[in-house]
């Protein structure tokens, strides 16, 4: 199974019922189709879902240098948002406000598939143990980072644009 990383835009009235009932993270989580851009999830309120799967912790080397945690914008992978639900298995879930999505996708904005594969340096990431990077994978390593990231960051340009919150998860 491995560490994944999921995140769900959620519109005002979903945020407002998440704030409500902080217990139905687990409901959205399984509500949600990847790739769901209308419909309803099972927390009866569309649902938009991304999954950068076990990219997480590659895009946020690339973004930030370290496998620290760091502040918002940029560390918003591993890092910012209000915990929302109990411990998921490697902690909550997260909130992010339309305010904080908002200033994210600004941030991410500057950055694309091409500053990605600039900054990509396969030695460096297996050197600070990048979770899912191996030795002997670049191209499929590089690849697989690339199109994360460019998913991620549409997802999050989209929801900064139609004023949503994120939920995320690491699970």
């Amino acid at each position: 199974m491995g560490m994944r990383s999921y995140f769900y835009a959620l519109n005002r009235d979903g945020l407002s019922r998440l704030r409500f009932r902080p217990d139905s993270v687990e409901t959205i989580m399984l509500g949600s189709d990847p790739g769901q851009t209308t419909g309803q999830s099972g927390f009866e309120f569309p649902v938009v879902e991304c999954s950068i799967d076990k990219a997480w912790h590659g895009i946020h080397f690339l973004l930030t240098r370290t496998t620290d945690e760091q502040p918002l914008p940029l560390g918003f992978v591993l890092s910012g948002g209000t915990n929302v639900g109990g411990d998921l298995g490697f902690g909550p879930a997260r909130l992010f406000s339309p305010e904080q999505v908002d200033e994210i996708s600004t941030a991410l904005e500057p950055f694309d598939a091409a500053f990605v594969a600039e900054r990509f340096d396969h030695a460096t990431l297996c050197e600070h143990e990048i979770y899912s990077t191996d030795e002997g994978r670049e191209e499929d390593d590089r690849e697989y980072l690339c199109e994360s990231f460019s998913e991620l960051r549409a997802f999050m340009r989209a929801a900064g644009d139609r004023g949503d919150g994120v939920l995320t998860t690491l699970c």
